[in-house]
């Protein structure tokens, strides 16, 4: 298989992995605590992504990777304010505001398409961190599918259809991994840019999105618990298979 088809498979499979998110809210009562940790398991591995796609930014000029960071944090920041999401709470499994779910759907979607960045550049980068960012960003999806279900299932939607749009609005990285992917190949100056521009829009919507809702949720030591040992494990667990 060719690098250009590994990164279409991996991409694929991980928007697939959030449908898996419905097996966690399987029970009502348990929400609140379920969806703080299972956000605090997407921001740990978001953000140990990050420390990695960083770190082989050192290995290009500084300067065009923090300009990239920069830029992506503020393309998030505008297309967080282009549909009104930028102050969305994501706890709310019940008495939701006419097109919340839609938000939240949306929200997904730019979380998708920022990671699918990152998987792109990583596997053009390096193979095996490549297939360690797929599997790494399929078990993230499986954290954020849960959210994701939840709020559709509060408003009446079953399971099964709360899966299938899980999956789709996941489906933003795949594009964006193929894109990422050949312009590293075709142009690798632009590879400390796209570096740069991956780690800007994880961290933003590390900090913005996922922990300030983990912390309603389930409170604040549980979470950052959480977060600091997925984060320690994802990057111990590369470290190791180098």
């Amino acid at each position: 298989m060719t690098s250009i088809s590994t990164v279409a498979v991996s991409s694929t499979a991980a928007a697939l992995a959030a449908a898996l998110g419905a097996f966690v809210i399987s029970s009502r009562q348990t929400w609140p605590a379920r969806l703080g940790w299972a956000n605090a398991i997407a921001a740990g591995l978001m953000l140990g992504l990050s420390y990695l796609l960083a770190e082989q930014g050192l290995q290009w000029p500084a300067l065009a990777t923090a300009l990239g960071a920069t830029a992506g944090v503020v393309l998030v920041a505008v297309l967080h304010r282009s549909f009104g999401a930028q102050d969305l709470e994501r706890n709310l499994v019940t008495d939701q505001a006419p097109g919340y779910a839609t938000k939240i759907v949306l929200g997904t979607s730019l979380h998708s398409a920022a990671e699918g960045v990152a998987m792109g550049v990583a596997t053009a980068l390096d193979f095996r961190l490549g297939v360690f960012t797929a599997l790494a960003l399929a078990v993230h999806n499986v954290a954020e599918g849960a959210v994701l279900c939840a709020v559709l299932s509060g408003q009446g939607t079953g399971l099964t259809r709360a899966a299938t749009i899980a999956v789709i609005s996941n489906l933003a990285m795949v594009p964006t991994a193929l894109a990422a992917f050949v312009t590293v190949d075709a142009w690798p100056p632009s590879t400390p840019w796209l570096l740069g521009l991956a780690v800007g829009t994880l961290v933003y919507l590390v900090m913005v999105d996922l922990l300030p809702e983990a912390y309603r949720q389930a409170g604040h030591s549980s979470i950052a618990l959480v977060v600091s040992l997925t984060l320690g494990a994802i990057v111990l667990l590369e470290e190791s298979l180098r």
